[in-house]
């Protein structure tokens, strides 16, 4: 008697398990779905936000992204202008308009020539 106990809390055991595991594995399909069906309702691709960035700001791409920014999905581009400052571009995944520009105003990195000229009118010498 005390086996047959034993088998059925065994049996109840491996059923609560495997209906977790079931469980488990439903969230994760669901999450992955999710996924998918944001990446097809996107209007534009990641690939035109780019060529959106360059035609605003001329220079190359040094990362892109997309992310949510208040509770609308972006792609957000930056560029090293060849101004020589970066351009960050939020471009709205749906319609690929621009959302926001920012310009980080770091200096420029100077030449050599430019920089011995610099020295040379701060200090006389060679």
């Amino acid at each position: 008697m005390n086996m047959k106990i034993c088998s059925a809390a065994a049996l109840g055991a491996v059923i609560s398990i495997s209906s977790l595991s079931s469980a488990h594995a439903a969230v994760l399909h669901k999450e992955d779905t999710a996924k998918v069906q944001t990446q097809q309702q996107a209007s534009i691709t990641l690939s035109k936000a780019k060529t959106v960035a360059i035609k605003n700001c001329k220079g190359a791409v040094q990362s892109a992204q997309m992310k949510k920014a208040d509770g609308v999905y972006v792609y957000v581009i930056k560029v090293l202008g060849e101004d020589g400052k970066i351009h960050t571009f939020n471009i709205n995944r749906n319609s690929g308009k621009i959302v926001k520009h920012h310009v980080e105003h770091k200096q420029a990195a100077i030449t050599k020539a430019k920089a011995q000229s610099i020295a040379l009118n701060k200090c006389k010498g060679t």
